[in-house]
């Protein structure tokens, strides 16, 4: 079932230059302290969204012209909103949950680790410190990197979709934490 699932969120999104990644909730909770939890089983199936240089031409820019005599207030994160809220359209019959990239908790902490997410869904590596093997920076505060492996640096994390309903059978298909 997953299979299927994936292949219509990828064909709802892919057009518009947004790559789409499967992982369970239970790959990205086991590599992260109890605060960062998702608050799902850990074979509820998920997705990480990306945003890739096309996403511009394809998503943006029809977008911004469509909304044109609208209030824009963030340009980019309503073209998200709008895609990832038409994804959920394609699945009357599931429950599909939405958290973007920029959303916090009360506690204000992010809803969740992007690139974290990222990585156990093997759309990105999530270079960090402990990567490093012989460490030059001492005791100052270095922060992770993630990188694509066909853009590099030249993408965004946007949200994840997570479905609820659907416990998957997901196997890993690259790196893992």
């Amino acid at each position: 079932m997953e299979g299927r699932v994936a292949e219509r969120v990828r064909g709802a999104l892919g057009p518009f230059g947004f790559e789409v990644h499967a992982f369970k909730v239970g790959w990205y909770n086991a590599v992260l302290q109890p605060a960062f939890h998702l608050p799902y089983p850990d074979d509820t199936l998920a997705f990480v969204v990306l945003s890739t240089p096309s996403m511009f031409d394809k998503a943006l820019k029809p977008f911004v012209n469509k909304e044109r005599l609208k209030i824009i207030r963030d340009p980019v994160d309503q073209c998200v909103s709008h895609h990832l809220s038409h994804v959920k359209e394609k699945f009357p019959d599931q429950k599909v949950d939405v958290i973007f990239d920029y959303e916090i908790l009360p506690s204000r902490k992010p809803k969740f680790l992007a690139q974290t997410a990222a990585h156990v869904a093997g759309a990105a590596y999530y270079y960090q410190r402990k990567d490093v093997k012989l460490d030059p920076w001492g005791k100052k505060k270095i922060y992770g990197v993630c990188i694509h492996p066909k853009y590099g640096g030249w993408f965004a994390i946007r949200g994840l979709l997570l479905f609820p309903d659907i416990q998957g059978q997901l196997r890993r298909t690259r790196w893992h934490l």
